[in-house]
């Protein structure tokens, strides 16, 4: 299978399909990663290693534990009872 902006820019029949918030960090890593290399150069890239490490973890618990779905934010308890509890 290959990579495709389905999910942020349309369908693609067969193709596996990103979500544009799985893009977003993918381009923001590699981008960090140029800079890091670029400031190699000076000694100055453990800062940027640093960021991407960070970026990166977030990056596999994004994909291994969230997805589009499965936030719900409700505050509201009552609401929870109703959707758990079979007798209310």
């Amino acid at each position: 299978t290959r990579l495709s902006l389905a999910g942020c820019a349309g369908g693609a029949g067969g193709k596996m399909k990103l979500s544009c918030r799985l893009w977003t960090w993918l381009i923001l890593i590699i981008v960090l990663t140029f800079i890091a290399f670029a400031a190699a150069a000076d000694g100055n890239f453990l800062p940027w290693t640093t960021v991407i490490i960070f970026l990166f973890f977030g990056f596999l618990f994004d994909v291994l534990f969230t997805d589009d779905s499965q936030f719900l934010f409700d505050p509201n308890y009552e609401n929870w009872k109703r959707r758990i509890d079979p007798r209310y």
